[in-house]
């Protein structure tokens, strides 16, 4: 192989240096002496000078929490969720159920009492030792801010503040933990009633819902998931409106042995029920064989096959 003389390889060392030299002279012409006209995919979208990029804004939620000394306490959705790896994610959708606007619908509006009671839960683990009184949903918005401080509300104040929503505390109170109480009746060998209520009051109207919260205990571990059904039966015990569905919507066989559950249900009133007194009572059953379990009382003695709970009165519809 031949080899290459000292002086040819000085001579092209000095070609190699005199073409960058000229490069270099061709790129300062063509960038900084002709201008962009002459750069090359001048025309994408990208490089055109007359199409703005998007503003600098950002917005954030925030609870904001009043509690019975009238302090105001401030919470980000991630906040409440410490622990989970999607933290936001999960805050945000409690937050955006428990305030999202309920129909009518008795499913609505139990839904959203559901969301607002474990949010009241989770901002007083968030905040331990603080009593909430009052919850506020706020959006907040930042216009022009510097993108390398992002995420903005951690350096800068809002430029716009909106109150989207706000509830007390006080209706979901009894929704948090059952009455503190004995239980009112056993249920065949594993679960108790511990208690019940009527946040409407023991009044209804035709063609209305009857609201019912159950409180409920695990003696011990389901068998089966058994079913409730809450009944409004007349003088003879005929049933003339009942709703049923599993225990809370759960599934009791999963219930470890002193589990408590919270049951909620809308019991619909027909529009020609005829006014008067009906009694309201509350059963467990097994779905497969539709018996009912047998209810006793604490000491034991027995009841029945359904619990009486209270005495509803089915007003005309229309009437307060």
């Amino acid at each position: 192989m031949e080899q290459i003389s000292h002086a040819d390889r000085r001579f092209l060392l000095g070609l190699k240096f005199a073409l960058l030299i000229v490069s270099a002279s061709l790129l300062v012409h063509l960038f900084f002496i002709r201008g962009p006209e002459v750069w090359p995919l001048t025309r994408l979208s990208v490089y055109a000078t007359n199409i703005k990029g998007p503003g600098s804004s950002a917005s954030e939620i925030e609870l904001r929490i009043v509690d019975t000394q009238g302090n105001i306490h401030r919470l980000f959705p991630n906040d409440l969720y410490t622990t989970l790896g999607s933290a936001n994610g999960t805050g945000t959708l409690v937050i955006n159920r428990a305030f999202q606007e309920a129909s009518n619908e008795a499913e609505s509006i139990a839904n959203q009492e559901i969301y607002r009671i474990h949010l009241i839960d989770r901002v007083k683990t968030a905040l331990p030792g603080i009593e909430p009184a009052e919850i506020q949903f706020w959006r907040l918005r930042w216009q022009d801010f510097d993108a390398t401080d992002f995420p903005p509300f951690e350096y800068e104040q809002p430029d716009e503040e909106i109150l989207l929503g706000q509830f007390e505390t006080a209706y979901y109170a009894d929704g948090l933990q059952p009455p503190d109480r004995d239980p009112d009746y056993d249920f065949g060998d594993s679960l108790a009633l511990l208690g019940f209520g009527l946040p409407n009051g023991t009044q209804v109207a035709q063609c209305e819902d009857l609201y019912v919260r159950s409180w409920w205990s695990a003696v011990e571990t389901p068998a089966k998931d058994y079913h409730i059904t809450i009944v409004l039966a007349d003088e003879t015990g005929i049933g003339r409106a009942q709703s049923d569905s599993t225990i809370a919507d759960d599934l009791p066989t999963t219930w470890p042995p002193g589990h408590e559950a919270l049951d909620r249900r809308f019991v619909p009133i027909p529009c020609d029920l005829e006014t008067g007194n009906y009694n309201l009572l509350v059963g467990l059953y097994d779905f497969d064989t539709v018996e009912n379990l047998p209810v006793t009382y604490p000491d034991g003695s027995p009841h029945g096959s359904l619990a009486y709970l209270t005495t509803i009165e089915v007003i005309a519809g229309g009437e307060s």
